[in-house]
């Protein structure tokens, strides 16, 4: 930094520091403790850190708050109080949790906080993003809320600096001026027109600072500081604001009349005198790389400024620089850090082995004879107690501490029966009642094999169970009963796998992103290809399409539209709306960023997907005229009647051509007249997506099969309603489409108003209200998920439910008639679909991929100058099939295991997930043998929640571009370069690489992999370590202090080499035994 520019600010800058793991996650709160050196910093990830004072070096840090950023912090001389957008939480000096209480559902988000006393009792208010007041109790850790309600969200709270006034600043500019007694409104002032910024409250003056409206959407900022007399209610002579002003704080809260105005945007501080508001106030600019997020001043001096980038600058007062610099009253310095214990592990030694020798247990499609039957174990004494609901109870009396009421003269159930008892009972009723409406049977408990949910096995949440070894044991293959591959839902959004499965069958789109491969960072059709290749080739197990969503958490219209990992209450977190979001997005996308890239074929996704559809909007005031415009679709939306049954085919006339009037602005009549639109189709695609777009009981019963007709009555067809082929004509006399259903004898026109549609696509929305099993690990436990019958390649329905996979017809397909099965998304495939698209010849685009060309495009100034860890390849050395290379990655977690217990059983909902920190790869032959060519360290855009410094040998600030001298480069850079060598042919030498490959999400075909792990290796007994191996067979050592990745892949070639030639002598397995037998001894050390 610069810091000439401060010569005449009052402070001097004294030290700054990166606070946040990555430069994307800003600082939003900062308070200074008031009796230890040091001050506490919030993120918008729900993240707090302590660091001392004055180098700012941290002391701690705790994830405190799973549910959004950090509003506000209060210090104490023992910890800090965390206000987040989803409670208030406790936390020690350590970081070590104390307490924590969540906001209640209904009162929305914290927005502001406001320490208070409140009949007589220390208490926190709270202001929320729902217009609502709560107090939080220290004593009992209670959040209440107040019989009172702003007219708009709370933006900002503030006392009145003689404690007369409770300020309550809300979102729409105005401030409600309420008696802190009672909390009756006294008065409200309409301070700005727009949105209020800040405000500030000094003795009876209030300041505040805010924007104007312009035209509808359109905010400016208000270039004075509105003042206020909080005695008389009237306004005073404004403060000129030259910069726009965000952040209004007192340099001291005690006795100060110093207001700090900083500007976010501009970075500029302006000193405001309280005592004389007439004199201009100076401003000082600020270049401190990043806009200014948050200000906290010290009890004692010290002023401390968080950014947008997630670093934070220290500035003090003192002139002197032999003066002792302290912000807190007392200057006491934190408790230093414990040190590490030792390891208490205690080894077992038995006399005849280890019970590792046992070996894994193999996998059996029946029960093992020692398996107990649940009717034996199962006590038989006590019965299941029947939940009750104490606030649904009339008449309910509390006496010491013991609720009394009335037994219930009217129940549902019988007195003293049992829960099993009771929904056997209820299921039988409510299976009664569908056979006399003439609805199909529903299975009762017990008549599945699953007595806990009704829904069907192929259909039941396909759930992975932890083993012995973790997920690593886990079967997939059992649930495979398809020659293709399913993805996997162990991580967030997994309902997006049933999006990828219906585009990875459209053969023109796979093809079209498989060869696809561009230098963008963020691209969409690259990702998509990579997923589409494993799919194309992996068998063995699903894949994960982590990378694809990681893309799409990075684009700005994707969390606009709450599509992942949504948070916002108003939003809706039904998956069946949310994929069909989600499906619209990604085809809009894709066709936008098909144009972006120069030489690609544009118009492939619009092609496929896109329908033209023209709106005539025809004004019908005194001058009637007539005005036209277009757009491309690439969903529609089904629209049901509002009354009575309609058939699928009058149902799709109404979606594909609408017609109604609304009140618009005419800029031709200059007012408001009545409008009549039309709107119709004018162009078929190839490919018709429908969103079921089901919003009431009465749209969904359109799916369901009608009721048995009565005596006497029309008979009822027993078609589904969903047919599988129609004849689409959007040319006919009264210009509406027409729309029947053929059979397939019936050939498609090759005409753009006429086409014949079979059905390609069925998605799903599943209720399973089972409860998951003991060892399941899930991505959050929800009871919808998706499954999609699609059909293949071969003409064949495939029903794909994550990773389970089972062979599926027509019929199954388009059957709604069980309860628990929602329609979501209808795909519709041209007949003459093969003929009208071109298929592209599938390429390897990288397997010519040079992977020297901007190997490092955001490598610091500094780090150039450092020396490359790493030889490049030279111009006489050429990879090809079958040459040997040594590779070996390292991981850093972004995300950590999340358990609950669930009816007594121990559910880990959120697994830990490994990211891509490190890949080294050493050429294996050749005169620069065990020399590395390749050693990136992969910039990480999640944020980092541990490192793993013992075992990957990162240390925070390597993958830092700001900071790091390491040779960095992106993920998706890596992974091409990775595709690159695996495309070539060569053969990959590790330890480990079967789990390293999988992380990473790359395909390698087993006869490129030489795994050290897999050669010293007896099935059915324990792997070896890396580190075990090579002191035992090499005779070195090696990981001694930490892991290298160049160390450990050399290591792997050394074995290799070593096994090649025990392998030669007929001596290998011998020496394996050995192995296993000085690990018994050493304990495998």
């Amino acid at each position: 930094m610069d810091w000439t520019d401060f010569i005449d600010f009052p402070w001097t800058p004294l030290s700054s520091a990166q606070i946040t793991f990555d430069h994307s996650t800003p600082i939003t709160s900062a308070a200074f403790s008031p009796t230890h050196e040091v001050v506490w910093f919030g993120d918008e990830t729900g993240r707090i850190s302590c660091h001392d004072i004055p180098e700012l070096n941290s002391y701690s840090a705790a994830f405190v708050s799973p549910g959004g950023p950090i509003r506000g912090l209060i210090a104490d001389a023992i910890g800090v109080t965390s206000i987040a957008s989803d409670g208030v939480y406790y936390n020690t000096m350590g970081c070590h949790s104390r307490s924590s209480c969540l906001m209640p559902a209904v009162v929305g988000a914290a927005t502001s906080h406001l320490q208070h006393s409140h009949t007589g009792q220390q208490s926190l208010l709270i202001g929320t993003d729902h217009g609502v007041l709560v107090t939080y109790n220290y004593a009992n850790n209670r959040i209440d809320q107040l019989n009172i309600s702003p007219t708009a969200p709370v933006h900002r709270l503030v006392m009145s600096g003689d404690s007369r006034a409770l300020c309550i600043g809300l979102s729409t500019g105005s401030v409600d001026l309420r008696d802190p007694r009672t909390f009756e409104r006294v008065h409200t002032v309409v301070a700005h027109q727009g949105a209020l910024a800040d405000l500030a409250s000094y003795q009876n003056l209030l300041i505040t600072a805010g924007y104007s409206r312009r035209g509808m959407y359109e905010f400016v900022p208000d270039a004075t500081l509105k003042v206020y007399d909080l005695r008389t209610f009237r306004e005073l002579s404004p403060v000129p604001a030259p910069v726009p002003i965000t952040t209004l704080h007192w340099i001291d809260q005690v006795s100060g009349s110093t207001l700090l105005a900083v500007s976010q945007s501009s970075r500029t501080v302006q000193l405001i005198d309280a005592n004389d508001l007439s004199t201009p106030a100076p401003a000082f600019p600020m270049d401190c790389g990043s806009d200014i997020t948050v200000v906290a001043t010290g009890l004692s001096g010290g002023i401390v400024f968080g950014h947008t980038d997630g670093s934070a600058t220290l500035w003090n007062d003192i002139d002197d620089d032999d003066e002792q610099f302290h912000t807190s009253a007392y200057g006491q310095e934190p408790e230093p850090a414990l040190e590490p214990g030792h390891d208490c592990s205690i080894t077992l030694d038995f006399e005849e082995g280890s019970l590792s020798a046992v070996g894994d247990v193999p996998d059996c499609a029946e029960a093992l004879l020692s398996t107990w039957d649940h009717e034996i174990t199962k006590n038989k004494v006590t019965l299941d107690m029947y939940p009750v609901d104490v606030r649904e109870i009339p008449g309910l009396i509390w006496k010491d501490g013991l609720g009394i009421a009335p037994v219930p003269t009217k129940r549902a159930f019988k007195r003293n029966h049992i829960a099993s008892i009771r929904q056997f009972t209820t299921a039988h009723r409510a299976r009664r009642r569908r056979v006399q409406a003439g609805l199909p049977k529903l299975p009762l408990p017990g008549d599945m094999p699953d007595s806990k949910s009704l829904v069907e096995k192929g259909y039941a949440r396909a759930v992975v169970k932890s083993g012995r070894l973790g997920t690593n044991d886990f079967n997939f293959s059992s649930h495979n009963h398809t020659s293709y591959c399913g993805l996997d839902n162990l991580f967030p959004n997994s309902y997006c796998n049933s999006a990828f499965q219906a585009l990875f069958f459209i053969v023109p789109v796979r093809v079209h992103m498989m060869n696809h491969v561009c230098d963008r960072e963020i691209c969409l059709m690259c990702e998509l290809g990579f997923l589409f290749h494993m799919m194309a080739n992996q068998k063995e197990r699903p894949v994960e399409p982590r990378n694809v969503l990681r893309v799409v958490k990075l684009i700005p219209e994707a969390t606009a539209l709450n599509l992942l990992d949504t948070a916002d209450p108003s939003a809706d977190s039904s998956i069946s709306v949310r994929i069909q979001h989600f499906f619209a997005f990604v085809l809009e996308y894709l066709s936008k960023e098909g144009e972006q890239n120069p030489g690609a074929p544009s118009s492939l996704i619009k092609f496929v997907f896109g329908s033209e559809v023209s709106h005539a909007i025809e004004c019908l005031g005194t001058d009637s005229h007539v005005s036209r415009r277009s757009s491309t679709l690439f969903q529609i939306k089904l629209v049901y009647p509002p009354s009575g049954r309609a058939t699928f085919e009058s149902v799709l006339v109404e979606s594909l051509w609408q017609s109604y009037q609304m009140r618009v602005w005419c800029s031709h009549c200059n007012a408001y007249t009545p409008n009549k639109i039309v709107k119709c189709i004018h162009r078929l695609p190839n490919a018709l997506v429908l969103a079921a777009h089901i919003k009431t009981e009465q749209d969904l019963a359109h799916w369901r099969p009608p009721p048995k007709s009565n005596v006497g009555s029309e008979p009822v067809s027993d078609a589904p309603w969903l047919p599988s082929s129609i004849l689409l004509d959007i040319k006919t006399s009264d210009g509406k489409p027409a729309v029947q259903r053929v059979g397939d004898d019936v050939e498609d026109d090759i005409s753009e108003s006429r086409a014949v549609y079979d059905l390609a696509v069925v998605i799903a929305q599943v209720l399973d209200t089972a409860p998951p099993e003991k060892g399941s690990v899930l991505s959050g436990y929800s009871e919808e998920h998706l499954v999609a019958h699609i059909r293949t390649d071969d003409n064949e329905w495939v029903l794909f439910n994550d990773f389970a996979l089972n062979p599926s017809t027509l019929q199954e397909a388009v059957n709604f008639s069980y309860i628990w099965k929602h329609p979501c998304l209808v795909i519709y495939r041209r007949r003459s679909f093969d003929t009208r698209v071109t298929r592209e010849r599938i390429q390897c685009p990288t397997q010519d991929f040079d992977i020297w060309s901007n190997p490092s495009p955001r490598v610091p100034s500094f780090a150039r100058r450092t020396p490359l860890t790493f030889t490049r390849l030279g111009p006489n050395e050429r990879l090809g099939k079958g040459t040997l290379v040594a590779i070996d990655c390292e991981f850093v977690s972004v995300e950590k295991e999340e358990v609950e217990i669930q009816d007594g059983n121990r559910v880990v909902t959120r697994p830990n997930r490994l990211s891509l920190a490190r890949v080294s790869v050493l050429r294996g032959e050749g005169d620069m043998a065990c020399e590395p060519f390749i050693d990136y360290y992969i910039q990480s855009r999640e944020t980092i929640v541990d490192y793993l410094t013992e075992f990957s040998g990162v240390h925070p600030g390597d993958l830092d571009p700001s900071v790091s001298a390491k040779h960095l480069t992106t993920l998706k850079r890596t992974y091409i370069v990775l595709r690159s060598l695996v495309d070539k042919g060569v053969c990959f030498i590790g330890h480990g690489l079967k789990k390293d490959f999988q992380i990473i999400n790359l395909y390698v075909p087993s006869s490129q992999v030489k795994d050290t792990v897999e050669l010293f290796w007896i099935q059915g007994r324990r792997y070896l370590s890396l580190r075990f191996l090579a002191q035992h067979v090499l005779g070195i050592q090696v990981q001694k202090s930490h892991h290298d990745s160049i160390e450990d892949a050399r290591t792997a070639l050394l074995l290799y080499r070593k096994y090649n030639e025990l392998a030669a002598d007929g001596t290998i397995a011998t020496v394996i035994q050995k192995l296993y037998d000085a690990g018994m001894q050493s304990g495998f050390k």
